[in-house]
C-alpha cells in the first residue's frame, strides 16, 4: 500500500499589515525636512521670517545710530555702512515682507479655497528649504566682505548667486500658491467668490512671478560683468543702482499687496458684516497690483524714465486705489460698528502705513519738488515695507487659533500696533521731513 503524504507548506505566513494610524512616523528635524504639509511648511516660513526680522531690526539700530551723523560714520565705517545699507532692504524685502505673506498664504489659502492641501507641495516645501539656505547664506556673504560696496571679488559673487536662489526659492513658492487658488479650489467656488484674501495673494504672487524674474536678470547682468570685467552694464559701483529698481515705487509695492486682502477680511469679521461690494473691493486690488509692475522702470538703463507722465501717473492712481479700499472698509464698517482686537488694531496700522506710503509716493515723482534723489524716497519705502510687515503680522494675529491652537491677545496685538506705529511715524517721517529740507 502506497501511503501519499501531503507536503507540508512552508511558505511564511505574510504578517498582518500595519494600519496607517499605527504605522511608525517620522518626528523632529526628519519630519520637518520631509513634509509636504502645507500647515508645517507655512509655519516654518512664518518662523523663519521673523527670526531674520530680528537679525533686520539690529541692523536697523545700527543704520539709526550712523544717520544721526551722516558727516561721519563713527560705528560702521563707510564701506560697511553701505553694506548694512543694502542688506536692510534686501533683506527687509526678500527675508521678511515677502517669506511673511507666503508663510500665511501657504497656511490659510488652501483652507479657504477647500483645497485638501497647497498645490504642488513638494515644490513648495523645497522652495522654502532653498530660501532659509540661500537667505543664510546672502547674510553670510556680507561677512566676507560681499555684497554691494564690497571689497572681496568671491563675496560680490556669493552675494549674487545667493540672492539669485532667494528670488528663485521666492517665485516657486508664489507659484505653488497661486495655483492653489486657480485650480485647487472647492468645486463649485467660483473664481469670483474666493475669498478676500485668497485673491490678494492671487494677485501678489502674481506680480512676484512676473517682476522678480525680470530682477534675477539683472543680477545675471550683474554677475557676468563682475566675473569677467566686460563692463557692458556697468562697474561693480554700479551692483546696487542696478538692482535698486526693485525698492522704489511702483516695484516695492508689490509687496503691500496682501494688505488689501488682510484688511478686508479682519475687519469683515471684527464687524461681523461681508462686503457688500465684494466685487469693486477685487478690482481695487487687482488695479493696485497692476500698477506695482515696475520692471519697466529701472533710471539706470533709462534716466528719462523718471519724467516720464506715465511713471507719474500710476503714483497718484495708486493713491487712489488705497483711498476705494479705505471706502470699502468705511462702508463695511459704516453699518455695524467693529469690536476692538489685537488683529484690527494691526490691521488698521498697516492701512495707515501704506495710505502714508502712497501719499509720499504721489509727491515723490514730481519733479519740481525734486524729492527722488533725497531721502525722502527712502522714507516712502521704509512706510511700504512697514505696511507690509505689519499686514503680515495682523494676518498671524488673526488666523493664529488655526496656526498655533491658540488665541492671540488682543492687548499685545493693540501694545504691538501702537508700537509699530509709533516706531514708523519716527524713522519714516524723520526721513521724509530730512528729504523734503
Amino acid at each position: 500500500m502506497t501511503v501519499t503524504e501531503t507536503r507540508p507548506d512552508t511558505t511564511a505566513a505574510p504578517e498582518a499589515e500595519v494600519p496607517p494610524e499605527h504605522a511608525p512616523t517620522s518626528r523632529g528635524l526628519p519630519a520637518l525636512l520631509g513634509s509636504g504639509d502645507h500647515k508645517v511648511v507655512g509655519r516654518l516660513w512664518i518662523a523663519s521670517a521673523f527670526v531674520y526680522l530680528l537679525v533686520l531690526l539690529g541692523l536697523a539700530a545700527l543704520l539709526g545710530f550712523e544717520d544721526a551723523d551722516q558727516s561721519a560714520f563713527q560705528v560702521l565705517g563707510s564701506d560697511v555702512y553701505v553694506q548694512v545699507f543694502s542688506l536692510s532692504r534686501v533683506g527687509a524685502v526678500f527675508l521678511v515682507a515677502i517669506p511673511l505673506f507666503l508663510g500665511v498664504a501657504t497656511f490659510v489659502v488652501p483652507l479657504q479655497v477647500g483645497a485638501r492641501s497647497i498645490a504642488l507641495p513638494r515644490a513648495a516645501a523645497a522652495s522654502f528649504w532653498t530660501w532659509l539656505v540661500a537667505g543664510g547664506i546672502l547674510i553670510g556673504s556680507y561677512a566676507i566682505d560681499g555684497g554691494p560696496g564690497g571689497g572681496d571679488a568671491e563675496g560680490i559673487d556669493l552675494w549674487i548667486v545667493a540672492f539669485g536662489l532667494v528670488i528663485v526659492a521666492l517665485v516657486a513658492a508664489s507659484v505653488s500658491v497661486a495655483t492653489t487658488v486657480l485650480a485647487d479650489r472647492a468645486e463649485g467656488m467660483r473664481l469670483t467668490r474666493t475669498p478676500l484674501f485668497s485673491w490678494s495673494m492671487l494677485v501678489a504672487t502674481s506680480l512676484w512671478i512676473l517682476s522678480l524674474p525680470v530682477l534675477a536678470a539683472n543680477l545675471l547682468l550683474v554677475g557676468i560683468d563682475h566675473r569677467y570685467g566686460q563692463q557692458l552694464f556697468g562697474t561693480d559701483a554700479d551692483v546696487w543702482a542696478q538692482v535698486a529698481w526693485a525698492f522704489h515705487q511702483p516695484q516695492i509695492y508689490v509687496v503691500a499687496i496682501p494688505v488689501f486682502g488682510v484688511v478686508l477680511d479682519v475687519v469683515a469679521t471684527a464687524s461681523g458684516a461681508r462686503p457688500r461690494f465684494r466685487q469693486a473691493a477685487m478690482v481695487v486690488t487687482g488695479l493696485f497690483g497692476v500698477l506695482a509692475f515696475g520692471a519697466w522702470m529701472q533710471p539706470f538703463f533709462n534716466a528719462e524714465a523718471l519724467d516720464d507722465l506715465w511713471f507719474i501717473g500710476v503714483a497718484w492712481v495708486s493713491l487712489l486705489t488705497v483711498l476705494g479700499l479705505l471706502l470699502l472698509v468705511g462702508e463695511t464698517v459704516g453699518r455695524n460698528r467693529p469690536k476692538l482686537s489685537g488683529p484690527l488694531a494691526l490691521a488698521v496700522v498697516s492701512f495707515l502705513l501704506l495710505l502714508g506710503a502712497t501719499v509720499a509716493g504721489g509727491f515723490a515723482v514730481l519733479d519740481v519738488l525734486e524729492l527722488w534723489d533725497t531721502a525722502f524716497v527712502a522714507g516712502q519705502m521704509h512706510l511700504t515695507v512697514l505696511a507690509a510687515v505689519t499686514g503680515g503680522l495682523a494676518g498671524v494675529w488673526y488666523w493664529l487659533p488655526k496656526i498655533a491652537g491658540r488665541k492671540a491677545s488682543d492687548a499685545a496685538g493693540g501694545l504691538v500696533a501702537l508700537l509699530v506705529l509709533t516706531g514708523a511715524t519716527l524713522v519714516a517721517l524723520g526721513m521724509l521731513w530730512s528729504g523734503a529740507l
